[in-house]
This record gives structure tokens, C-alpha cells and sequence, in this order.
């Protein structure tokens, strides 16, 4: 097992760091085990190509900001005395690029997300018209524990979507002025605006409850069988389940 030796400064006390020790996210900020934690998260994101920009971003500033890395040591059991000189470490004590090379990266990445954006913008027809956002914007916000507090993580995993395609409806609610960036909170966070939930409002009072006509809309996986069931059957009524099962089975006869 490596390890090294650190010393806190204010209070003379000597900590032996190990490689394999996760640390605490929610530990208090600028701490050691918040400091250990942070590292594996950042490192993570670095190493996987389609990391999300902003969130490796906010831990990278957190670490710059609080100090994080004079809790690290380096791979001689020496404490990191600068920022840079962390980012410059190799893996696993320290980030294994210099913070020059890790900023180009996360602007590449954003050019990157910026353009798919954009290519799905070129796009917009083939997703449909107002009631299709409304639908989806309407699902997020209720879904949503707490509405003043949605990101696209939040969006990619209510609506089951990639995150990719989660982007490119975050940033048509915000062109339409249905969410906002967060005061006072990190960046990526997004809250509804009066007006997303005026237009969100007003579509749940057009959409009849249940009525025979009703458009039936779900999000659900390609081949993932048992999640389309489980779909139907909380969104249908049973005579309708049957009548599927039947024209079903119609079909395979068929194909026989």
C-alpha cells in the first residue's frame, strides 16, 4: 500500500494519507477527507472523455479555491504547495497534467458540446412542436424533488434521455424562458422562472385527464422490453392492455 505523511499546519498534527482511502464528499470543505474525495471525482472526470465540462470545472475551482491540495501529498509523502504544482503530479497523487493543459482540454470539450448543440438546433423540426417541449418541461418539474434546483443530469435521467439530447432541451427552456440560472448557486444549476410554470400550468389544464383521446407519451430505453412494460402498465388502463396483448399476438400469428 503507498502512503505519505501530512502535516497539518495548524495543528501540528501528522496524518499518513493512503491511495485507497475515498475520503467524504460531505465532509467540511478545505478538510483532508474532503480534500482526498475531491481528487478520486476529478480524476474520474479526466479520464473519461465524455465527462460533464461544468462539473469538472466546479470541483477543479473548489480544490483551487479552498486549498484542497495542501491536505495531498505528492508520491515522496510531501504536501502540494500550489495548485499547479498538483495538477502537474502524476496520477495517482496528483491530476498528471499542468492546469495550462487541463484548461485547453475543458475548452476543447466545451467547443465540443457547443457544436452538438448546435447540430441538434439544425434539427429542431424533427423534435417536434411546442406541446412536445411542454410535455417533457412539464414531466421534468414535476418529477422533480425540488424544482428550483434542476440540472442536466437531472433532465437526462427524468426524461431517460442521453445527455447529450438532455442539453439540447435544457437549452430550449432557456431560450423560452422557462428556467434560469440559480442565483447563488454552482454553475449548471437551473430554477423555473414564473414563466415555465405559468406555460406548464396552463398545458395541464388544457390536457383532458384520462379522456379517450388523450396523447399517451413515454420515454423509455430501446431494448429494454420489461421498461416498456412496466411503462404501459402504469400508464394504461386494463381493458387497453388487453387490447394491446391481443393485436400483439395477432401479429406474431402473421409472421408465422
Amino acid at each position: 500500500m503507498i502512503s505519505g505523511v501530512h502535516v497539518d499546519a495548524n495543528t501540528s498534527k501528522v496524518n499518513t494519507l493512503t491511495l485507497d482511502e475515498p475520503g467524504d464528499l460531505a465532509a467540511p470543505t478545505g478538510s483532508q477527507s474532503w480534500a482526498i474525495a475531491v481528487r478520486l471525482q476529478i480524476q474520474s472526470l479526466l479520464n473519461d472523455s465524455g465527462s460533464n465540462v461544468n462539473q469538472l470545472r466546479s470541483w477543479l475551482s473548489g480544490i483551487e479555491e479552498h486549498s484542497g491540495y495542501s491536505q495531498l501529498t505528492d508520491e515522496n509523502g510531501e504536501t502540494f504547495s500550489s495548485y499547479a504544482e498538483f495538477c502537474k503530479a502524476k496520477q495517482p497523487w496528483g491530476l498528471g497534467s499542468s492546469s495550462e493543459i487541463i484548461e485547453k482540454m475543458l475548452k476543447d470539450l466545451e467547443l465540443i458540446q457547443d457544436k452538438i448543440v448546435e447540430v441538434e438546433e439544425e434539427k429542431s423540426r424533427s423534435w417536434g412542436d411546442i406541446e412536445q417541449y411542454l410535455q417533457r418541461f412539464s414531466k421534468v418539474i414535476q418529477d422533480c424533488e425540488d424544482s428550483n434546483s434542476i440540472s442536466v443530469h437531472q433532465i437526462a435521467k427524468i426524461l431517460n434521455i442521453h445527455i447529450k439530447n438532455a442539453y439540447k432541451w435544457k437549452k430550449r427552456w432557456l431560450d423560452l424562458g422557462w428556467i434560469e440560472a440559480a442565483p447563488e448557486a454552482k454553475r449548471g444549476i437551473y430554477q423555473v422562472t414564473d414563466e415555465g410554470r405559468k406555460q406548464s400550468q396552463e398545458w395541464a389544464e388544457k390536457m383532458p385527464s384520462g379522456g379517450i383521446n388523450e396523447p399517451l407519451w413515454l420515454t423509455v430505453p430501446r431494448g429494454n422490453p420489461k421498461k416498456v412494460a412496466e411503462e404501459l402498465i402504469a400508464s394504461l388502463e386494463v381493458e387497453h392492455l388487453k387490447e394491446i396483448y391481443e393485436l400483439i399476438g395477432k401479429s406474431f400469428e402473421k409472421q408465422e
